[in-house]
C-alpha cells in the first residue's frame, strides 16, 4: 500500500519574460543550461538539445536525480523552465539564480511543486 505523506520530488517552475538574453542555437542554450546545472550539485546523464524552424529552442537535460528542461519562445522574448529532483541534496535555487543571470529577464516568476504519492 502506497503512503500519501511520501514526497517523491519537488518541481520547480522558473518562467522568464522580457528576457534581453535568449540564446539562438542549441549548442550555446546547451552550454548555459548544463552550466548551471551543474551548479546546483547534480549528475548530468544525458542531454538533448532541439531548434524549431523558423526559431525557437528546446532542450532536456536528465540528471541522476531527474531532469531538467527549457523552452524559448525568442519572439516574445520568453523562457520556460520546470527543474524536477527527487533529491534533498540538490541546491536548485542556485540554478535557477544562474538562469536569471544568464538570460536576463525583466519579470520573473518562480514557484514549486510537491510530487507525491497519491492515495486511492
Amino acid at each position: 500500500m502506497s503512503d500519501p505523506d511520501i514526497v517523491l520530488g519537488r518541481h520547480w517552475f522558473l518562467d522568464l519574460s522580457g528576457c534581453s538574453h535568449c540564446p539562438d542555437t542549441p549548442e550555446s542554450l546547451e552550454q548555459i543550461v548544463c552550466d548551471a546545472v551543474l551548479l546546483s550539485g547534480a549528475t548530468i546523464v544525458q542531454t538533448c538539445f532541439h531548434a524549431f524552424s523558423p526559431i525557437g529552442l528546446t532542450g532536456v537535460v536528465i540528471i541522476a536525480e531527474s531532469h531538467v528542461a527549457i523552452h524559448t519562445w525568442p519572439e516574445h522574448d520568453a523562457i520556460c523552465i520546470d527543474f524536477f529532483s527527487c533529491s534533498d541534496r540538490l541546491d536548485v535555487q542556485t540554478t535557477l539564480d544562474a538562469f536569471i543571470r544568464a538570460f536576463q529577464p525583466a519579470i520573473t516568476k518562480q514557484s514549486v511543486q510537491e510530487r507525491r504519492v497519491i492515495s486511492r
